[in-house]
């Protein structure tokens, strides 16, 4: 339940623009929680849309295989 929440208020912050503090939350959540591919879809969505390119371009390519194709879309969509 909670990190249901969590992920619903991330996707949140992020349409709303305030990756910054997406991020924030990404980051705490997959301190709990290392392997959820949604967390790290939304962190390397930050890093892209805070201009951390090469950061988030390495973390990619450490989780793209974990990807399903739609957060690899999603992901896509931000980091142009």
């Amino acid at each position: 339940m909670y990190l249901q929440l969590l992920k619903e208020y991330l996707s949140q912050k992020i349409e709303e623009g305030d990756y910054r503090t997406a991020q924030r939350i990404a980051m705490e959540g997959l301190a709990d929680e290392p392997y959820d591919t949604d967390l790290s879809m939304y962190q390397i969505i930050c890093m892209f849309q805070l201009g951390n390119r090469s950061l988030a371009r390495n973390y990619y390519n450490k989780v793209e295989l974990e990807l399903t194709d739609e957060q690899r879309d999603m992901i896509d969509k931000y980091r142009k």
